[in-house]
């Protein structure tokens, strides 16, 4: 395994949030140790990294940013070779857009917005398992409210119904809508 030194990144020393606050503004500090790409380069400028430390920094920041519970059926879910998802109030998250994605975690209310960004992100990474070289066969089933149900506004909603229309579901995938007058099953 190749140092950090070998790939041009000289760490000086441990990432500290105090010599970091003194490098740079508070706000810059705060948004790079949260995992703002934009901040990374200050941090690494100000931090004496030679570049790229907070980079990676930002990489396993991400790649916590889904909640405890959710992380298990994520690693499954990466490596399935067939998804049935049944959903009876929203898009699947597997086939949502940013903007839709957003509107969703922001509507409750319960998250601060860096970790809206942080789920936002991650949803969207995941939906490359749709796209990977030997996708999953995958069957969505909605309940027909889902598609009137308005989540954000209407810019929002008709950008979800052209994805969904167009690429969003790859050639093995079926999705299925429960009229909302359907009887039950028995």
């Amino acid at each position: 395994m190749r140092s950090p030194r070998s790939r041009g990144y000289a760490i000086r020393a441990p990432v500290r949030v105090d010599l970091l606050r003194r490098a740079c503004s508070h706000s810059a500090a705060s948004a790079t140790t949260v995992g703002r790409r934009r901040r990374a380069a200050a941090g690494d400028a100000g931090h004496g990294t030679g570049g790229g430390f907070f980079e990676r920094l930002l990489t396993l920041v991400r790649a916590d940013a889904a909640p405890p519970w959710l992380r298990e059926w994520i690693s499954v879910e990466a490596e399935a070779t067939l998804i049935r998802w049944f959903e009876p109030s929203l898009i699947p998250g597997l086939l949502q857009t940013e903007a839709y994605a957003r509107a969703v975690l922001t509507g409750g209310g319960m998250l601060r917005e860096v970790e809206v960004e942080q789920r936002v992100t991650s949803r969207l990474s995941r939906q490359a398992v749709l796209t990977r070289e030997a996708p999953p066969e995958v069957v969505f089933v909605m309940d027909e409210l889902v598609l009137r149900r308005q989540i954000g506004d209407r810019k929002v909603m008709a950008e979800q119904f052209a994805h969904l229309r167009g690429e969003a579901l790859p050639r093995r995938a079926s999705r299925e809508l429960l009229a909302e007058v359907a009887e039950s099953w028995t």
